[in-house]
């Protein structure tokens, strides 16, 4: 009879686990599944635009991002001078998810010169839950500027270092160069990079014994309001 009381209660106590069992929580609200705000940034580059895009860590429920299916990238193209039809494309990228950071980068280098391209994106979770697009972010495109030309580095005064260079002449299709020019210095001092933007062709900088400075610069195009950077020299560097 003992045995018989234990053994009943060993069947309810396993009939009542039996029936926790395989129990799932109930999925989240659409509302609540669908990701936070993305972010994207376009940078030209002389070999095309990069397409920052930083994903969000949470859903709009506060609850962790930890798998989405893919980013959905819209392209519009546009010829600036020569009109026709607008071109949209779609494509879509699966990036991996992980702690070390939410920034991705894509280049996107199907460009043509003198072309307006817009991009907007979206972040699809599921099959139900994806994020409205984002606003636009627009740039325009020509082939960017060749090498500065006869960069010369030289101690003007006792105090001074004078760098000077002549603009491109072409593009990096070697194509005659068409437009305005802006020029981007990098100096490194002490270990310490600076990047400086100027309009003119040589730029003065105060010179300290037993300090090594060096200089590299790039020409860039400004194009319709997007600056368009050709490729840095090489460094030259004093003493």
């Amino acid at each position: 009879m003992r045995i018989e009381k234990i053994f009943l209660s060993l069947l309810i106590i396993f009939l009542f686990l039996l029936q926790g069992c395989g129990k799932k929580s109930p999925p989240l609200p659409i509302e609540k599944s669908i990701p936070q705000g993305a972010d994207l940034t376009l940078e030209p580059t002389p070999n095309g635009i990069n397409l920052w895009i930083t994903l969000p860590e949470k859903t709009q429920g506060g609850y962790t991002l930890t798998k989405i299916q893919y980013v959905e990238i819209e392209k519009k193209e546009e010829s600036i001078e020569k009109g026709g039809k607008l071109k949209i494309k779609s494509f879509k990228i699966k990036p991996n998810l992980h702690s070390a950071g939410r920034l991705f980068l894509y280049t996107d280098t199907d460009l043509k010169s003198g072309y307006k391209y817009t991009y907007r994106l979206r972040i699809k979770k599921d099959f139900l839950v994806a994020t409205p697009f984002l606003p636009e972010r627009v740039i325009y495109w020509s082939d960017p500027p060749s090498w500065v030309r006869d960069l010369n580095l030289i101690l003007s005064s006792p105090r001074e270092l004078t760098l000077k260079w002549n603009p491109p002449l072409f593009n990096l299709k070697g194509a005659p160069l068409m437009g305005e020019l802006f020029y981007t210095i990098e100096r490194v001092k002490n270990g310490k990079i600076e990047y400086l933007n100027i309009r003119e062709t040589y730029f003065k900088d105060k010179f300290t014994e037993n300090e090594k400075s060096c200089y590299r610069v790039r020409a860039l195009l400004n194009y319709y309001g997007t600056f368009l950077p050709g490729p840095f020299s090489e460094y030259l560097c004093y003493p």
